[in-house]
């Protein structure tokens, strides 16, 4: 499994506060932008439309 798609898996849809779209709508985001540091892991993403 790719991690892009572990990453749909776990999160389920977008998970920006109040939003519901579906994950085919999403992108895999890194939560510290890896300029500052952060690492490209399942910790440090999210899914967000």
């Amino acid at each position: 499994m790719h991690f892009g798609e572990q990453v749909e898996q776990r999160d389920g849809h977008c998970v920006f506060t109040g939003c519901t779209a579906p994950t085919h709508w999403g992108d895999v985001h890194h939560l510290v932008h890896w300029l500052h540091g952060g690492e490209t892991s399942l910790t440090n993403s999210a899914l967000l439309c």
